[in-house]
């Protein structure tokens, strides 16, 4: 078994609200690229890029390893697919699933939420950041209702309508990046959708209501901006930095 952590980065050319959203351009240069180009950097992990169209790959540096998936549901299910294509062997025991459209992402919070997995009784995790004002009653932020254990957050609920909540649990804005067992994630897509991830449309909701427990890691700095709309794609092309724009 093969401990180093494998992350996949899903991403597909037909989404709704922005077409063509892994060949937007941010700075002269595809936003899978900036996708690939942060995770790249890292040390400790094999990176893969899992895609529905040849494009996506042409648009990619020729190091970058790509899978051709077919249609998918969903991004976890794409996930699940090209892992199972790359690695049949089933070698890579832990699998971190990085969304194509975060172009700003702060690549070391990848590597906080692998090391997650060293605890060997972790099965399921995700990232947590700061909730900056406003975002409390923004149903398109995701809140993670948490407590602290062991120098970890274990997550009770997620939900985007304010609800109450113990007052011994804190709240976090969740970041959609997720790490699994091997095991798990092959269990996971079988699943059929929880009335409340229908309800919610949370599919980390499908975990907790099979009584898969889900752990975070709390990242205090760092742009996770997520690009899903033609107003997002231009507040990322703002938050470039020269130094990026010169890669």
């Amino acid at each position: 078994m093969n401990y180093r952590p494998l992350v996949v980065i899903p991403c597909r050319m037909g989404a709704t609200r922005l077409p063509g959203k892994p060949l937007a351009d941010i700075a002269g240069r595809p936003m899978i690229w900036h996708v690939w180009h942060q995770l790249s950097t890292l040390s400790g992990i094999d990176l893969i890029v899992a895609c529905d169209d040849q494009r996506i790959i042409d648009a990619l540096p020729p190091q970058a390893t790509c899978v051709l998936t077919t249609e998918c549901h969903a991004g976890t299910d794409r996930v699940a697919q090209a892992v199972a294509l790359f690695d049949p062997d089933k070698k890579h025991d832990v699998v971190i699933n990085v969304q194509g459209d975060m172009p700003l992402l702060y690549a070391p919070a990848v590597l906080m939420l692998a090391n997650l997995f060293k605890n060997p009784a972790i099965q399921m995790g995700t990232i947590l950041a700061p909730l900056v004002d406003g975002e409390l009653e923004l149903k398109s932020v995701v809140k993670a209702e948490c407590s602290q254990r062991d120098g970890a957050f274990f997550c009770h609920d997620f939900w985007r309508q304010p609800q109450d909540f113990p007052a011994d649990h804190q709240l976090f804005h969740h970041i959609g990046i997720y790490g699994f067992r091997r095991e798990l994630l092959d269990q996971y897509v079988t699943w059929p959708a929880a009335e409340r991830e229908k309800e919610r449309s949370l599919e980390q909701l499908r975990a907790l209501d099979k009584g898969v427990e889900i752990w975070g890691v709390f990242v205090e700095d760092g742009s996770f901006l997520s690009v899903d709309t033609p107003a997002d794609l231009t507040l990322a092309n703002h938050r470039v930095s020269p130094l990026r724009q010169a890669l």
